[in-house]
């Protein structure tokens, strides 16, 4: 995972592991969906460029998502009866936000090969790394042989 101008965003390009998963499906044409199984991360497709990356999505972000202010999800009571369960209430208001442009990314498959435009990649975000070291992305191919 890749650091962004955000401490509590980090994000990863998935171009190569989902081109590697649909290379090994022998699925010739057909579609690739691939799904976070975590709310406070996103899948988007977009283009892979430093400037956005890491500075213009984090900081469209912090404008859109408050920082620093109470979210009710984060609320004491439920923290404490939840046991490892962290303030992560901004992460979940992040994830839904980034998740609207494109929940879950589909693309297609043609020729054995993940049709992508020139400049777009399949990029993961997670809002709450240092939370949840571990993620997972299901990867799933559809299609005939």
């Amino acid at each position: 995972m890749r650091a962004t101008v955000d401490p509590g965003i980090k994000w990863k390009d998935l171009t190569n592991e989902i081109t590697h998963v649909v290379a090994h499906s022998k699925i010739r044409e057909g579609v690739v969906l691939a799904l976070s199984r975590h709310t406070t991360t996103a899948l988007i497709v977009n283009e892979n460029e430093e400037g956005l990356v890491e500075h213009d999505i984090p900081r469209f972000l912090e404008r859109l998502c408050l920082t620093g202010v109470p979210y009710v999800h984060d609320r004491e009571e439920r923290l404490r009866s939840m046991l490892n369960e962290p303030a992560n209430g901004e992460a979940h208001i992040r994830s839904v936000a980034l998740g609207l442009f494109s929940p879950p990314v589909v693309l297609a498959v043609s020729n054995y090969r993940v049709q992508l435009g020139t400049w777009q990649s399949p990029l993961f975000f997670d809002f709450d790394s240092e939370n949840r070291p571990a993620r997972t992305v299901v990867v799933q191919v559809l299609g005939i042989r």
